[in-house]
């Protein structure tokens, strides 16, 4: 039995915004058939102590309801073509497989009648109850380079998701840092799906361990209060708490995307 503390939902936390979008988190199945959505419901008391109601059947969409907040289970019984996701997952040849040879996919879906953090909650418990409750080969957020198999899900998953104090919503955003010969660098990726700027750290001199510290908890202090970080905006680094700088630029690693790149070896003019 999972112990899902961290997924405990506050039902009384309203929708902050009015233009957010639907939190989307695609299965992939290795049968055509869909899950029982009755084992759905038995998994989702057993294991989280709640039990949604099952509404209306449209072919293979199943809603449900849990006290106001909506969900979706939308079944598609053919494959369909993953080209994006695919081409990031080429040098995982095990997860690019799995993509390939799906036979099937499955739509979960949350309309965001709660604010974006319990919103992500939800989809990611109805989530898991879709990956126990049937054939799933892999797991993947709306960035294509989140892919996981449920294998990898769990092992990453189920240490954190008993902590009350953790916040789930890292699981969908990636964090990594490394080195190269222009100095150090990181990047979180898959904040925009929460309506964020995702952070880029370039050619920096400070050690590759606490950029990927920074950068995680920059990401969800940024979570959890939904700030929007600006242009010129500052943020408290390393254990002396000294001022760091952002500014707007497009990304290097996030392709495409306006990112906030953070100065952490440049000190503000006016510090």
């Amino acid at each position: 039995m999972y112990n899902l503390e961290s997924l405990k939902i506050n039902m009384n936390a309203r929708v902050i915004h009015d233009d957010v979008q639907p939190v989307t988190i695609r299965l992939l199945l290795n049968s055509a058939e869909g899950p029982d959505f009755e084992k759905i419901s038995a998994w989702l008391k057993e294991n989280a102590g709640c039990e949604p109601v099952v509404g209306n059947s449209f072919g293979a969409m199943n809603m449900f309801r849990l006290q106001e907040a909506q969900m979706t289970c939308n079944h598609i019984p053919a494959a369909m073509a993953l080209e994006d996701f695919d081409k990031c997952h080429q040098e995982d040849g095990a997860v690019s497989a799995l993509i390939a040879q799906h036979k099937s996919q499955a739509f979960v879906s949350v309309v965001p009648e709660l604010d974006l953090i319990n919103s992500h909650k939800l989809g990611l418990l109805l989530a898991l109850a879709y990956m126990e409750c049937s054939d799933c080969a892999v797991m993947l957020f709306d960035n294509p380079k989140l892919a996981y198999t449920p294998e990898q899900f769990r092992n990453l998953a189920l240490p954190k998701l008993a902590d009350p104090d953790f916040l789930p919503i890292p699981l969908m955003v990636k964090v990594k840092a490394g080195t190269n010969e222009k100095g150090n660098w990181g990047y979180t990726m898959g904040l925009r799906q929460f309506g964020l700027r995702d952070l880029e750290v370039l050619n920096s001199q400070q050690p590759v361990e606490e950029i990927e510290a920074f950068l995680k908890d920059t990401a969800v202090y940024t979570l959890n209060g939904m700030i929007r970080l600006k242009k010129k905006n500052t943020l408290q680094y390393g254990e002396d708490g000294r001022t760091v700088t952002l500014g707007k630029r497009t990304g290097r690693f996030n392709e495409g995307e306006t990112v906030m790149r953070v100065e952490l070896d440049k000190v503000p003019e006016d510090a």
